[in-house]
C-alpha cells in the first residue's frame, strides 16, 4: 500500500446509461505522425472523468479535435447520440490558453462568448456587470467587471475563464477543463473544486485534463489514460492506487521524491541573495536570504506578493523600496539585464507570454541569453552554439532532441525543460523559479525535481514560488510564507508539509478563526 485512498471522495448525480458525449475509434495524424490512435473515451452526465497522460500523449490534440479546432481522419464523436457538428455548442470548454481577449474587459468576454455561440440576448450593462462580479465572487475573486483582460493576473485569467466556463455549462451537457488549477493557489483551488461538484450533481458530464493525482482522487469517477496516443487504460478511480496510477501514466514506476530528502545545507556557505524590506504593488516589507546551493520556497495565496517577488528581483515589475543584494553587491532597482549580469536569471510561469519564442526554434531560444550578455559585435560561431545547445538539450531531457524544430511542437512538459535550458546554460548564481512544472506530467515533473536537485548540490540557490505545497515540501529548505507582502513566517526542514504551508499561507483572519475553532473543539 502506498497510502493513497482508491476511492474518489468526488460526488455525481448517477450517471446514464447513454454517453452525453461519445468518442469512439478517433484518430488523427500530422506529417505521417499519428497522434490519436484509435481513441474512445464516454462521458456520461453527472460523471467527473479524469483524462491523463504524459505530455505529447495526445491529450490537447483530442481535446482540439472535440472542440472542431482539429477535424479527426477518422472516428466518430456524437454528443446526446447525435453528431458533434449538431451538438458542439452544447459543450463549454476552458482551454489550457484560456481563449481570453485581452484588450476586452471581463464582462465583454462572457458576453462575446455568448454573442459568438448564438445567443443575441439584450444586455443590460448594470445587470451584466451584477451577474459577472456575483460569478467572480463565487470562486473567491471578486475582479471588477470593467477590468481589461490584460491587465490581470495570470491566477486571475484562470477565474475569468473558469467562471465564464461554469455559466455557460450550466446550459450544457458537457464541459471539459484543461488544467483548469494549474495557475491557481490553494483557496481557488477548493472554490473551483465546489464549483466542479455541483455541475456534476446538477447532471452535467465533467472532463478534467489534469496531471496533479490529487484531483483524480478527490474529483473523479472515472480515469482515462493516453500514452503515445492510445489509451491504456480507462476505469473506475476506485479501482486504482496511487502507484497504479503514476505506472500508467508514465509507463514505468516512477519513486516520487520524498520531502526533505536532500542533505542539510551547510550553515557557513555564503550568502549569494539577501532581500531586506523589498515594498513593490504587493510587497509591503519582505526580507529573506538565500545561501550557495540552498533551495528556498516561497508560498502564499493570491495578492500575498510571493509570486511577484521574484518578478520584482529581476526588475520585471519595479521595486518602491528596500534593498536587493546579490553576491554582497546591492544592485539598486534593478532591470533583467543587470540581474542576468549578476548571475540571477527567472525561468517564468508563463511559458508563452514571458518565457520562450514559440515561433523561434530550440536552438534560437536556449542560445538568446547567452546572444544578448554577449560583447557588441562579437560573433556567434553556429557550430558552437549548437554543440552547446545540444549538450543542454541532452542534460534536461528535451524529446525531441531537434535543435532546429520549432518551440510551438514540443509538448508542454518539453517547453518548460527547454525553459529550464535556456537559463541553466548561463551557469547562474541565483536561479528563481516560478511554478516550475505547472501543467507538466507526473514523469516530466520528477525529472525536472531530480534536475533542480542536483543543480543545487552543484551550489546554485535557488528561490521557488510555487501554488503546489507538495512540491515546496519535496524540494526545499525552508520555506518563507508570504502574508499581505510580508514574509509572515519561515518554515525550517523539519517543519515543512503540504499542511503546514496551507495553513501557514491563510490570512491572520482566516487563521484566527481556525485558532479559535480548534479551541472550541479542544473544550
Amino acid at each position: 500500500m502506498d497510502g493513497t485512498p482508491t476511492a474518489s471522495s468526488g460526488t455525481a448525480a448517477p450517471a446514464t446509461t447513454r454517453p452525453a458525449v461519445d468518442i469512439v475509434g478517433v484518430t488523427k495524424s500530422f506529417g505521417g505522425r499519428v497522434v490519436l490512435d484509435g481513441v474512445d473515451l464516454a462521458l456520461r452526465s453527472g460523471e467527473v472523468h479524469a483524462l491523463m497522460g504524459a505530455n505529447g500523449s495526445g491529450k490537447s490534440t483530442l481535446i482540439k479535435v472535440l472542440s472542431g479546432f482539429h477535424a479527426p481522419d477518422s472516428g466518430e464523436i456524437s454528443v446526446g447520440g447525435a453528431p458533434i457538428d449538431d451538438g458542439r455548442d452544447a459543450i463549454a470548454f476552458v482551454h489550457q490558453d484560456l481563449g481570453l481577449i485581452g484588450e476586452l474587459t471581463v464582462a465583454e468576454n462572457f458576453v462575446i462568448e455568448e454573442r459568438l455561440g448564438g445567443l443575441l440576448r439584450p444586455v443590460k450593462r448594470r445587470d451584466e456587470y451584477a451577474r459577472v462580479s456575483a460569478e467572480l465572487s463565487a470562486l473567491g475573486m471578486p475582479i471588477l467587471p470593467d477590468t481589461r483582460v490584460d491587465q490581470l493576473s495570470p491566477v486571475e485569467r484562470s477565474i475569468v475563464a473558469i467562471a465564464r466556463c461554469v455559466r455557460h455549462a450550466s446550459e450544457s451537457v458537457a464541459v471539459v477543463m484543461d488544467e483548469p488549477t494549474a495557475a491557481l493557489p490553494g483557496p481557488e483551488v477548493a472554490r473551483l473544486f465546489d464549483a466542479i461538484r455541483s455541475l456534476a450533481g446538477r447532471g452535467v458530464a465533467v472532463l478534467l485534463v489534469t496531471h496533479k493525482l490529487d484531483e483524480v482522487f478527490e474529483l473523479a469517477q472515472h480515469v482515462t489514460v493516453l500514452r503515445n496516443g492510445q489509451v491504456v487504460a480507462s476505469q473506475a478511480v476506485s479501482a486504482l492506487s496511487r502507484s497504479e496510477l503514476v505506472r500508467l501514466i508514465a509507463g514505468h514506476t516512477i519513486d516520487e521524491l520524498a520531502p526533505a530528502g536532500r542533505a542539510d545545507v551547510d550553515g557557513d556557505r555564503p550568502r549569494v541573495l539577501s532581500v531586506s524590506d523589498l515594498r513593490a504593488t504587493e510587497l509591503d516589507g519582505a526580507s529573506f536570504d538565500v545561501c550557495e546551493g540552498e533551495i528556498v520556497g516561497l508560498a502564499g495565496v493570491e495578492g500575498s506578493g510571493y509570486k511577484e517577488l521574484l518578478h520584482v528581483l529581476v526588475g520585471n515589475v519595479p521595486k518602491t523600496g528596500g534593498t536587493i543584494r546579490l553576491a554582497g553587491a546591492d544592485v539598486g532597482s534593478p532591470t533583467p539585464r543587470a540581474a542576468l549580469d549578476h548571475g540571477c536569471v527567472l525561468v517564468p510561469a508563463d511559458r508563452a507570454g514571458q518565457g520562450l519564442h514559440l515561433d523561434f526554434s530550440l536552438r534560437e531560444n536556449i542560445g538568446l541569453p547567452a546572444a544578448v550578455a554577449a560583447r557588441p559585435l562579437s560573433r556567434i560561431r553556429r557550430g558552437d552554439e549548437r554543440g552547446r545547445v545540444g549538450r543542454w538539450m541532452a542534460s534536461t531531457g528535451v524529446n525531441p532532441p531537434e535543435p532546429e524544430r520549432p518551440a510551438k511542437e514540443l509538448s508542454g512538459g518539453n517547453q518548460q525543460k527547454v525553459l529550464l535550458a535556456k537559463w541553466l546554460s548561463m551557469s547562474p548564481r541565483v536561479l528563481l523559479l516560478e511554478d516550475p512544472t505547472q501543467a507538466v506530467d507526473v514523469g516530466a515533473r520528477d525529472e525536472i525535481h531530480r534536475l533542480l536537485l542536483e543543480t543545487a548540490r552543484d551550489g546554485t540557490a535557488m528561490v521557488i514560488a510555487s501554488s503546489d505545497p507538495q512540491e515546496l515540501s519535496a524540494l526545499c529548505d525552508r520555506v518563507v510564507v508570504m502574508r499581505k507582502g510580508r514574509d509572515a513566517r519561515v518554515l525550517g526542514r523539519a517543519e515543512i508539509s503540504d499542511t503546514a504551508i496551507v495553513h501557514a499561507s491563510l490570512d491572520d483572519e482566516a487563521e484566527a478563526t481556525t485558532t479559535t475553532s480548534r479551541e472550541g473543539d479542544e473544550q
